[in-house]
């Protein structure tokens, strides 16, 4: 057969209709255009959200008005809280009917403080100045050891042209403050302050063994500037120290067993303790040990193992 002699026949397939049909150039535009600002959109109340500010925002897509106007952000809402710095935030804080959360994500620095705020703390600070000039006064007051610096500095102290004789200045005997403690402080009116010090001395006639005195006690009335400075108002005034007596609990003697004994024993802080009694009582074992002191000197202490 001759292969030449045959006819070759093609077919044409028609790929334009295989095709899905593409809208017009301009549609296709169009839609994009709406996407990007349908996109934009959703972007833009996201970041709202996560920054806690008002969600009722309206977005209007351009374009999708009929007189082509531009589109105009609706009004803000009525209930939307104020900025984390506004003052309202700052004094009212919840009951300003605010975010808890958001309030109390400001940082410490933010707070608006008002001036009594400021000025709470300097009561506090004048009571303490007050106390240490007491205790230093009561120390200097009743100590007369024949140097001349301590009546110096009483007469510094006290209100200038306070006509009276300092033992500190005639001598005959001998005074030390073995210790000053205040007992109470009262307000006695704008920068005074009333405070009760506790003092103790040893005492007697030049040349001879000083005595430890009985405790005692003298108000001392401070007066305070405003700044730093503190003055004595007057000579100490005498207080009576009264103590209210008070019976011991009634105890029930018993005998502690081995191990609450070797406890006790164990909690002494001194050399050769010794057991003297023993009870019960609400809060349990009660011990009385004995202790020597480097004196040989025997002192009971109660031990609750």
């Amino acid at each position: 057969m001759d292969h030449h002699s045959q006819s070759e026949e093609y077919e044409t397939i028609p790929w334009s209709q295989l095709a899905p049909q593409q809208p017009p150039l301009s549609t296709r535009i169009g839609m994009v255009a709406a996407a990007v600002v349908a996109v934009a959109a959703v972007a833009f109340v996201g970041a709202r959200l996560l920054q806690g500010e008002p969600t009722g925002v309206t977005v209007t897509i351009p374009g999708s008005t009929a007189d082509g106007t531009p589109p105009v952000a609706p009004p803000p809402s009525a209930t939307a809280a104020p900025p984390i710095d506004s003052p309202i935030v700052a004094e009212a804080g919840e009951g300003a009917g605010t975010d808890p959360a958001a309030v109390d994500a400001t940082a410490e620095g933010a707070r608006i403080y008002t001036e009594a705020d400021l000025m709470a703390v300097i009561p506090e600070e004048d009571q303490r100045a007050a106390v240490a000039r007491a205790e230093w006064f009561v120390t200097d007051y009743f100590t007369v050891d024949g140097d001349p610096q301590t009546a110096a500095a009483i007469r510094e102290a006290l209100p200038t042209g306070l006509e009276v004789t300092l033992p500190h200045e005639g001598g005959g005997g001998v005074s030390y403050v073995e210790w000053s403690r205040a007992l109470r402080v009262v307000p006695d009116g704008p920068g005074r302050y009333r405070v009760i010090v506790a003092y103790r001395t040893l005492a007697g006639p030049a040349g001879e063994p000083l005595v430890r005195m009985p405790v005692a006690a003298v108000a001392v009335t401070v007066v305070l500037d405003g700044e730093s400075d503190t003055a004595v108002a007057d000579l100490p005034e005498p207080v009576v120290l009264e103590s209210a007596p008070q019976e011991a609990t009634s105890l029930q003697e018993s005998e502690p067993p081995p191990e609450v004994v070797g406890a006790a024993l164990d909690l002494v802080p001194g050399d050769d303790p010794v057991l003297e009694s023993a009870a019960l009582d609400v809060g349990g074992w009660r011990l009385v040990i004995s202790v020597a002191g480097p004196s040989g000197l025997r002192w009971p202490l109660v031990i609750r193992p």
